[in-house]
């Protein structure tokens, strides 16, 4: 009995490290009657060792600095190219998501910080516009603002012109791939950038200033606006 009490109570006082679950893997563990207990005893346990598990994988996966030695994939141009230019930025990994607006939402990233890349083509090459993630391109603003006649570039010549990117995860940083690009003023009010590594798991985040600065010397303007008011635009 002696024994039996001992481990009873290092049981109890393991799972009081944590007083909101500690107090209801007490009540599962000692106050359920038999064999209920038994039942909910197994749950308990699961349960704990989860929810464990689940912060130790956020501490190791979430944020991980650039400078050091990293375990995420990046694509390698976009990687070759912020080491050229010695860039200070952070990747971040995130659950899978394949939308830029759905990325935000799952890094737990505000939607404005979050860049989205759209490429546009004409007879003069190939253009990338960068905006907010939350936002729709106004393809009338930036054919009037460069005086182009742009178009949507299709799937397949995204993938001749990003080989190491996977569909859909575009980085938005046109220069990393020799493509001129036009970012919307809407970003310069945000402290923080993000955009996508080439993969649908990691983003690299950086602050504003250095994404200007890798993205010197390429127009900027308005170019895009919130979903909800592009049809009051078009009057």
């Amino acid at each position: 009995m002696a024994g039996s009490a001992r481990r009873l109570y290092k049981r109890q006082t393991f799972y009081k490290t944590d007083k909101a679950y500690g107090r209801f893997f007490n009540y599962i563990l000692f106050s359920v009657s038999f064999p209920t207990r038994t039942t909910f005893r197994s749950i308990a346990y699961k349960l704990y060792f989860y929810r464990y598990f689940a912060q130790l994988s956020d501490y190791l996966f979430t944020h991980k600095w650039a400078t050091g030695v990293s375990d995420m994939a990046i694509a390698r141009q976009l990687q070759s190219f912020l080491h050229n230019h010695q860039a200070d930025y952070e990747l971040v990994c995130h659950p899978y998501s394949e939308r830029a607006l759905d990325t935000a939402r799952s890094a737990c990233i505000p939607v404005k910080n979050m860049t989205k890349a759209v490429v546009l083509h004409d007879e003069h090459g190939y253009l990338m516009a960068i905006m907010p993630s939350m936002n729709k391109l106004m393809l009338r603003w930036i054919n009037t603002k460069l005086d182009r006649h742009l178009r949507l570039a299709t799937e397949k010549e995204l993938k001749k012109l990003f080989p190491d990117c996977d569909s859909g995860a575009v980085p938005a940083m046109g220069t990393a791939y020799g493509i001129n690009t036009c970012w919307d003023d809407e970003l310069n009010s945000v402290q923080d950038v993000y955009l996508e590594a080439g993969n649908h798991r990691e983003l690299v985040h950086m602050h504003r200033e250095q994404f200007k600065q890798l993205l010197e010397g390429q127009t900027h303007a308005a170019i895009s606006c919130d979903p909800e008011e592009t049809e009051a635009y078009r009057t």
